[in-house]
């Protein structure tokens, strides 16, 4: 067999022995337009364009058949036929590389158009993009980065990036910059570039790592983006947002927003706090279903029948102060609450609630209820007047005081119920009032409509405003003609006594002279009978001595207490702190004797507590209290 082999790669023949043979060569490369003619001999290199979608490689061309002919003669004709069938072979792979020549250079072409393409976007993005090697050298920068920095392009080529960093920032840049490489995730942060001349820029920065083959340099590729207005927006936003804080927080009425189903979106810590919660725990709650879910009586609140629900359905503020709302106790408190509707671009987005706890304000109103009903039904006066003494307010009392009607007298000077003489009185008290002085019991006489004159205790006290202003005075006005009258009475009774008290003292003093001298004989015979003829007495006659003695001394005893009482009654009473222990101790001292003939035991707890009082009428009270035990008292009780 003979055997011819031709390999277009290699572009050598070769012959074997013994065999016939034929060389053909590929026809020279022609040129690009001559597409007849003309081929790319070099098809057998690769070809790597770098893109923006990626490495473009020309696929490789088949190389063309070896062609083999098997010869089982060397004829001619055989030959001939062999050398035909090589040639139209030649001839479909001449084809073949045409092809593939003519997709090479439209890819090329394409390559070519997306290099420009890219080139103009990475030029005339609205972001900064840089791309710096591994040391963050800048390498290229687009002209956005350029006016970011304030610097020209090609004087950025070559130059750290890290320098148009803030100093603050460039440490922390550096430690981004040693984490990014090796890792292939996009990184993103903020931070502040320093561009040439001008403030300082907040900046958005994300930066990838890219390496066109193994082995190659890596590259950083950055984006810029700048924030500032963002930030200052975001700044705008936060001063505002804590400003709205703030008011919510420094109000102390309770403020809560709910959507369209009424759950919580924002509440402030004194509507929170009122209800005994925390703020974070009510956010996205159902609000009635935490604070208005039941009327007073325990029954349940619809919520579809509740007016802050309504308000956020219907776009209508209601206000209201005949509710309760509920705290997470369990326990109830009166309400005045308002809701107006959250409305945006004309749809109602929720509604806004402010709500006072007014427990306070209804006790107040009670008690004003209650203190109107006791004004009204006071036997006293009770009148209201301004400053310059004109009535504006007057009971049922002062009716029947005075005899005028509330319809009378309202409007009119309270100078009509004071008598002439007294006149003077009403400035007095007014220049008191001014001066935020209380008038209490001021006994005066006041003339009623029938023009009869009664005695009255004034109590008056200034009526002040919000600002501690004093702008009126209340008095109330009670009839003391029946005390004065007593007063009288008592006073002349007590005229009475002191002239009996007077007689009183003269009989003492009698006494005092009188009769113990009579009684000091008596007793005198009586002991001296005793001492000097005992022997002679029986027991009979001794007895009746030892009577005479004791009765004598008893009679003493009695006068002398009548004496003290004299002095007593007649004495200036000053009350004054003494020792308890004191007064007892000088009534033991003058009641020793009796105390010790009658065998008393006498038994004092000390400490004694300290006392008001007169001290001498204090050890006389005591002296009675102890003789009086030491008299009437069992023995041993």
């Amino acid at each position: 067999m003979r055997t011819i082999s031709w390999n277009s790669r290699s572009r050598e023949t070769r012959l074997l022995p013994g065999h016939l043979l034929a060389a053909v060569q590929p026809r020279a490369r022609a040129p690009r337009g001559d597409r007849r003619d003309g081929r790319d001999g070099a098809m057998n290199k690769e070809t790597h364009t770098n893109s923006r979608m990626g490495r473009l490689k020309r696929p490789q061309a088949p190389e063309p058949r070896a062609v083999r002919l098997s010869l089982e003669t060397v004829g001619p004709a055989e030959a001939s036929m062999s050398m035909g069938a090589m040639t139209e072979e030649l001839r479909v792979a001449e084809e073949e590389l045409r092809s593939q020549n003519e997709e090479l250079a439209t890819a090329r072409h394409a390559v070519e158009a997306e290099r420009e393409r890219y080139k103009d976007l990475f030029q005339f993005a609205p972001d900064g993009y840089v791309v710096t090697d591994a040391a963050g050298i800048i390498r290229e920068a687009n002209r956005a980065a350029s006016a970011m920095l304030n610097v020209p392009q090609h004087r950025l080529l070559g130059k750290p990036f890290a320098v148009y960093l803030t100093g603050a920032e460039r440490k922390a840049f550096r430690a981004h910059l040693s984490q990014v490489q090796g890792d292939k995730r996009i990184r993103e942060w903020e931070l502040h570039l320093n561009p040439h001349g001008r403030p300082p820029l907040s900046v958005a920065l994300k930066v990838a790592m890219a390496q066109a083959l193994p082995g190659t340099a890596i590259q950083l590729r950055w984006l810029l983006r700048d924030i500032t207005l963002r930030k200052q927006a975001e700044e705008e936003w936060k001063r505002l947002n804590d400003q709205f804080r703030l008011l919510l927080e420094s109000t102390g009425e309770g403020v809560y927003g709910i959507d369209l189903q009424g759950r919580c979106t924002f509440i402030n810590k004194a509507a929170a706090t009122t209800l005994g919660h925390r703020p974070e725990e009510l956010y996205g709650k159902l609000m009635h279903q935490v604070h208005h879910h039941s009327r007073l009586d325990g029954s349940p609140y619809p919520v579809d029948a509740s007016p802050i629900y309504n308000s956020s359905r219907s776009g209508q503020a209601c206000q209201v102060d005949h509710e309760i709302f509920w705290r997470r106790d369990g326990k109830s408190f009166p309400v005045h609450y308002s809701a107006y509707p959250i409305i945006d671009g004309g749809v109602i987005k929720g509604a806004v609630v402010t709500f006072t706890d007014i427990t306070e304000r209804k006790r107040a109103e009670e008690a004003s209820a209650r203190l109107a009903a006791i004004v009204g039904s006071s036997d006293d006066a009770i009148i209201d007047k301004t400053l310059d003494g004109i009535v504006v307010s007057w009971n049922k009392g002062a009716e029947r005081l005075f005899g005028y009607s509330a319809e009378e007298i309202i409007g009119k000077p309270v100078t009509v119920l004071i008598p002439p003489g007294r006149a003077d009185e009403e400035p007095e008290i007014i220049e008191r009032l001014k001066q935020g002085e209380h008038v209490e019991h001021y006994e005066t006489v006041r003339r009623r409509k029938d023009g009869r004159e009664i005695y009255v205790s004034l109590t008056i006290s200034p009526i002040m405003d919000a600002r501690g202003q004093i702008i009126g005075a209340s008095r109330i006005a009670r009839d003391i003609t029946q005390h004065k009258q007593a007063e009288e009475e008592i006073r002349r009774a007590n005229q009475e006594l002191a002239a009996v008290n007077a007689e009183l003292e003269t009989f003492s003093y009698s006494v005092s002279h009188d009769l113990r001298a009579p009684l000091r004989a008596m007793r005198g015979f009586a002991q001296a009978l005793l001492e000097d003829y005992a022997n002679r007495l029986d027991s009979v006659a001794q007895d009746y001595a030892q009577r005479i003695v004791k009765a004598a001394r008893r009679m003493d005893t009695l006068m002398q207490d009548l004496l003290a009482y004299s002095r007593l009654s007649n004495a200036d009473l000053h009350p004054q702190p003494v020792s308890l222990s004191a007064i007892v101790a000088e009534a033991q001292a003058q009641l020793k004797e009796d105390l010790q003939e009658r065998k008393a035991q006498l038994t004092v707890e000390e400490p004694l507590p300290q006392v008001v009082g007169h001290p001498a009428i204090l050890v006389q009270v005591v002296a009675n209290l102890l003789a009086n035990a030491a008299k009437f008292v069992a023995p041993r009780v």
